[in-house]
């Protein structure tokens, strides 16, 4: 059965090409046509070209869904249009729990024609993504995660920004990964189910 899914706007939506290519972009979900996605990737933009298949990934709250499209350039510079959305895929979030444990970690944004690495520390962590704090706020970007897990396991992912909080006295991001490597998969989902028994 075909999944049924339209974005939201307002929502955030990683842009990756089919082929030929392991950038990502990143955009905002626009209000649109029923039968149509329309995505903003602002400074992410252009497309490379008029029309290119894609694989979109949307953060809802109850889920990640994928859609598999073509992505057409509009007359609005940055602008695209999901046409026509080939399949859907629906991955549920949180298929296995977070635990608390603090580790420390760098995480790196592109910010124009250079990289900003910024200090972090995880809030808790597990296979999907994990919430970090940070004495700085994060430029805007697909921030890239890179730390060691209590294992010794590397771990180098992009990620995307679910949510942010933060003053004066710091900030807070929800990430989840977007390209976790089966190594790093498989170190994450063993620390979650080692925890509890670690913990005694």
């Amino acid at each position: 059965m075909k999944e049924l899914f339209q974005p939201l706007a307002g929502q955030v939506a990683l842009v990756e090409y089919v082929e030929g290519s392991r950038s990502c972009l990143t955009g905002l979900v626009l209000p649109g046509a029923e039968h149509h996605v329309t995505i903003d990737l602002g400074a992410a933009g252009p497309l490379r070209g008029p029309s290119e298949d894609v694989v979109v990934s949307v953060f809802a709250a109850d889920a990640l869904y994928r859609l598999e499209a073509t992505a057409m350039a509009t007359d609005l510079d940055g602008v695209i249009v999901l046409d026509p959305i080939r399949s859907t895929e629906r991955v549920q979030r949180r298929t296995t729990p977070r635990v608390p444990i603090r580790v420390g970690m760098v995480i790196s944004t592109h910010d124009g024609p250079g990289m900003v690495t910024i200090a972090a520390r995880s809030l808790d962590i597990g296979p999907g993504g994990m919430r970090v704090e940070t004495l700085r706020a994060l430029p805007e970007g697909q921030p890239v995660v890179a730390l060691t897990l209590p294992d010794g396991t590397e771990l180098l992912a992009q990620a995307q920004i679910l949510d942010a909080d933060g003053d004066e006295e710091g900030y807070e991001y929800r990430l989840a990964f977007a390209d976790l490597s089966p190594d790093a998969e498989k170190a994450l989902i063993s620390l979650v189910e080692q925890y509890p028994k670690s913990r005694h």
